[in-house]
């Protein structure tokens, strides 16, 4: 098996069909307070236009170089010197994406030097079934609150996936670790890192004094507490930067349309992919 057969295999290509994700917001009501915010009382193309306009950055738009595409199954991109990647992969049966480091790092080798396919998925995020009297804020709410959840969890996985191990720092959490963490980074990619991925117990750990205009020591703090056991103890330090990885996004296209049952129901379709190709511009601080 070529190398070009071992990706396409590892990272799922190998698929006649794009894997989809359906993510399902829990279902909400609302009381009519107010008239005229009531989805009842809007027509679809205002309500189209409230929902895209309301809907905030994710997690991986934050975290991540975003590259929008057309829509499509996989895209080109170049690898121009051998490395160890990271690929956000759908494979069929699945809940989620999986991130896949290719090549596995049994077989301590790196990818030459080509031109590979970078996989992308599906996902439609639903709302329903909407029933009268709701609030367009609260179907704006939901949705962000849902791709914030989802998309964060794939960031998370990426990042997991792509850290070293040597780059894992095991200490308490506070402001002389985190300048170690900041130096470690600094070492590996000869520039600053911006981004501080923390979790919640890490934050109110970090003194008042620390924050300045927003930012924590120049990094730019987000704050995202995964369910999942193997994410809650993390705190990630590295620059978003095209250097490090890279998002792909269509633009999302959204309906408002009857389900099966006759119910309304708001559809968010948008199909994404994901790379890491610099693992050592990413350190953690595990607490």
């Amino acid at each position: 098996m070529d190398q070009n057969e071992s990706y396409e295999k590892a990272v799922g290509l190998d698929y006649e069909h794009m894997v989809k994700f359906i993510i399902e917001a829990p279902p909400i009501g609302g009381v009519l307070y107010n008239n005229n915010s009531s989805i009842d009382n809007i027509n679809e193309d205002e309500i189209i236009e409230k929902i895209t306009t309301g809907q905030s950055k994710t997690i991986l738009d934050k975290s991540f170089h975003v590259i929008e595409i057309e829509k499509q199954d996989y895209i080109p991109f170049n690898i121009s010197t051998p490395q160890e990647i990271v690929i956000l992969s759908a494979f069929m049966k699945e809940t989620t994406p999986r991130a896949v480091l290719y090549p596995p790092s049994a077989q301590r080798e790196k990818l030459q030097p080509c031109i590979i396919q970078l996989p992308i998925f599906a996902i439609d995020y639903i709302i329903k079934p909407i029933l009268k009297g709701v609030q367009i804020e609260n179907v704006i709410s939901s949705l962000n609150h849902i791709r914030q959840k989802f998309e964060g969890m794939c960031c998370h996985e990426m990042l997991l996936k792509a850290l070293r191990s040597q780059k894992n720092i095991f200490k308490n959490f506070d402001d002389d670790i985190l300048n170690e963490a900041i130096s470690a980074t600094e070492y590996n990619i000869n520039n600053s890192p911006d981004i501080l991925l923390l979790n919640s117990q890490s934050l109110y750990e970090i003194k008042r004094s620390s924050f300045i205009n927003g930012k924590i020591y120049g990094l730019n703090p987000l704050l995202f507490n995964p369910s999942q056991r193997r994410f809650k103890r993390r705190n990630y330090i590295f620059k978003k930067s095209i250097d490090m990885g890279s998002a792909v996004k269509t633009m999302p296209v959204i309906k408002y349309e009857e389900d099966i049952n006759g119910n309304m129901q708001i559809c968010y379709s948008i199909n994404i992919g994901a790379i890491i190709i610099n693992r050592s511009a990413i350190t953690s601080i595990e607490n």
